[in-house]
């Protein structure tokens, strides 16, 4: 037991270093509501490890959240820290390729009209509603199996049934939101439409059997108010990873992840009444959760050339114009490695009641990802099209010292210029380190009997994310259990 909390403490320690702000990434991995370790334990803790006779234990719990707004919330989807985005277009072509801080993208890039002249801007503020309910049953082996390693432990089977709506709430010119929805692909020219990262502005929603968990469950001490017990677990996901066609699509469980994890509780009581019928309890508990690494469309770009995976490119092998969001996004195997849950808190309990006042910690790491080999980058293929101020594909073709805000045609003597692997950014891509503090206050309802315990209980709570790669939350849960 004391190894296993020697390495939960030890990936917790590299998870809270999360605290920087992030910008211009394409997908965001934000907490799942089911997977509250302080929600799990909320008066289960009184009777999973204390079962009746016959060794069964069973809970069921819903909850919701919606979203609190956040203005870092746009950071992150948009480019250098910024609110919103300038988008114009000269039709003199002055200045389509001389950079100007008076924009931050240049219309002819997006397909904007460059016949007329352009000015407009936006912002991209997410959102996100979950509610949903877990079912769990548990059963004491040493019901069924007379080992003696096996006396204190059980099997633990939970299933989480979620609702999720997201909606990228978009403030801005009705040009821009159809540029970025790929209605200009066909009057740019461009081969084929867009069919990665669009923006959906309305509610995306959907309703699934999240995953399936498995654990495993060894109590050392649970008596009189004293909790000692580690936990062990697997859960498979029910449903696919987000396909990354639309930005901010729903990501269910894990987003695909098969996970493995391990968990250690304690509890244990600071003042009791003579009677011992009231009594103040200190609980704390850490979980970890490790990722495995799935396969995953993601949308990847240049180095240090913010929103050039909305850039047209120019294809050399076919010799025509593409979206970039096309060529960019890549069949990639993503590795989040380890999302950690610790809680730490006071009970007061009288009689089989508990009222409960805890904090929550949940956080992860910036995951690692890797264009997969069966759909590497070619090197020497596409480049940044060479257009003028009406998006039309000029000779030569490339333009590499590009960017959204401006265009710098490559030369006649220098020739095409294309871009290379060693190029792209990956970390676009991926899913950015995040931390969320959750505070909350339950009430749970108890009664005993010679033949069952039972339980309701309720709990309200609020979650401040401590950078913007999540999302700070309010909301609610209520639980019934017993065990007989």
């Amino acid at each position: 037991m004391k190894k296993k909390l020697i390495v939960l403490t030890l990936m917790f320690v590299s998870t809270i270093q999360a605290i920087e702000q992030y910008t211009n990434q394409t997908f965001m991995f934000p907490k799942e509501i089911f997977g509250s370790y302080g929600m799990e334990q909320a008066s289960w803790h009184n009777i999973v490890y204390n079962k009746h006779s016959h060794g069964i234990a069973l809970q069921a719990f819903a909850y919701g959240q919606t979203s609190i707004p956040d203005t870092t919330g746009s950071q992150y989807f948009l480019f250098d820290n910024l609110n919103q985005l300038i988008v114009q277009n000269d039709p003199t072509g002055d200045t389509y390729d001389v950079e100007t801080f008076t924009r931050n993208i240049l219309g002819a890039w997006i397909g904007i009209d460059g016949t007329q002249p352009f000015t407009g801007s936006f912002s991209l503020t997410p959102k996100q509603s979950q509610y949903g309910v877990t079912l769990a049953f548990s059963q004491d082996l040493s019901k069924y199996f007379e080992f003696a390693f096996i006396r204190n432990s059980s099997f633990t089977v939970s299933l989480p049934i979620v609702h999720i709506k997201n909606q990228m709430v978009f403030k801005g010119s009705p040009e821009i939101l159809n540029a970025f929805q790929g209605g200009n692909a066909a009057s740019m020219g461009l081969s084929e439409p867009w069919q990665y990262l669009i923006l959906n502005d309305q509610v995306q929603q959907a309703t699934q059997a999240s995953d399936l968990k498995l654990q495993f469950a060894t109590k050392y001490e649970s008596d009189d108010d004293v909790q000692v017990a580690t936990t062990s677990f697997l859960i498979f996901p029910l449903g696919e990873s987000v396909t990354n066609r639309v930005l901010l699509q729903p990501a269910f469980n894990y987003n695909g992840h098969i996970v493995f994890g391990a968990g250690i509780n304690f509890q244990f009581p600071l003042l009791r009444s003579e009677d011992r019928l009231q009594r103040i309890c200190f609980f704390t508990g850490l979980e970890n959760k490790f990722l495995f690494g799935n396969n995953e469309y993601r949308t990847v770009e240049i180095y240090d050339k913010p929103y050039s995976r909305f850039m047209p490119l120019y294809d050399r092998y076919t010799q025509t114009m593409v979206p970039g969001v096309n060529a960019f996004t890549r069949n990639c195997y993503v590795e989040p490695f380890n999302l950690v849950n610790f809680i730490a808190g006071l009970r007061y309990k009288h009689e089989e009641s508990i009222g409960e006042i805890g904090y929550e910690l949940w956080g992860h790491d910036t995951e690692r990802i890797t264009i997969n080999d069966d759909n590497l980058w070619v090197d020497n293929r596409y480049g940044i099209a060479n257009i003028n101020n009406l998006g039309e594909l000029q000779t030569p073709q490339t333009a590499s010292g590009s960017t959204i805000n401006y265009v710098v045609p490559d030369t006649d003597e220098t020739g095409n210029v294309y871009i290379q692997a060693s190029d792209l950014n990956m970390l676009t891509a991926a899913a950015r380190a995040a931390l969320v503090h959750r505070a909350y206050i339950s009430l749970g309802l108890g009664r005993k009997t010679e033949t069952v315990d039972f339980f309701f209980n309720a709990a309200l709570y609020m979650e401040v994310v401590q950078n913007n790669a999540a999302f700070s939350n309010w909301g609610a849960w209520a639980k019934i259990g017993g065990t007989f």
